[in-house]
């Protein structure tokens, strides 16, 4: 009797330091996951924030996905990222500024309308995002080399079909960093034109479509 009551009390011992592993571990798992979650999802508040916009994306993670992409889906707006692809560029490059850089670029493509359209992304609209991109991060206080650091180290030496060469790309964010800091060091009446300059500055061009005319 006495050996059977000990088999028992040992038995439960063993299945509660198992179980209590088990549980520490499944738990450590799960607030690492919601760390990178909460990180995404509070810094697209911050970016659309500073964009002077109320966000409205859902944030997804996906590890299926190779690095981050913005769809459109039942007229909802989604940003997709991998979980392992933002941990390893921040690493990599040292700073946090790099996976606000990835989650810049693809609102920036939401925001500019690239999304409207099933299609594949082009140069040219990935450009149009790096500038956003380059825009915002510095509107949020990073440095240049801060905001270029993903790019350098991410981008593809020679390009791609959807994709411009890394050159192209550091030189489009560094156009929308500068963009913004030159704004932020002009006052209003700086963007006044001169008067005599004032009709060249409203000069513009109309158009009408199908009229061989214009």
């Amino acid at each position: 009797m006495k050996v059977k009551l000990l088999f028992l009390i040992t038995s439960l011992l063993f299945i509660n330091i198992c179980f209590s592993q088990v549980t520490e571990d499944t738990l450590n798992t799960g607030l690492n996951g919601y760390q990178t979650d909460r990180d995404a999802k509070f810094g697209v508040f911050k970016i659309v924030q500073y964009s002077g916009l109320s966000p409205n994306f859902k944030i997804i993670q996906d590890s299926e996905v190779k690095n981050a992409i913005a769809y459109i889906k039942n007229k909802s707006r989604y940003i997709k990222y991998n979980p392992a692809f933002m941990k390893r560029v921040n690493d990599s490059t040292e700073t946090d500024w790099a996976a606000i850089s990835v989650l810049a670029h693809e609102i920036g493509h939401h925001l500019l309308g690239h999304t409207l359209h099933h299609q594949e992304s082009n140069p040219g609209n990935e450009l149009a995002a790096d500038l956003y991109s380059g825009f915002i991060l510095f509107q949020m206080g990073a440095t240049l080399e801060e905001t270029l650091r993903c790019v350098e180290t991410e981008g593809n030496l020679h390009g791609t079909k959807t994709h411009p060469p890394r050159s192209a790309r550091i030189e489009a964010i560094t156009e929308g960093w500068k963009d913004a800091e030159n704004l932020r060091n002009k006052k209003i009446m700086d963007f006044s034109p001169d008067r005599d300059n004032r009709a060249e500055a409203f000069k513009y061009t109309c158009t009408f479509v199908g009229d061989e005319n214009t």
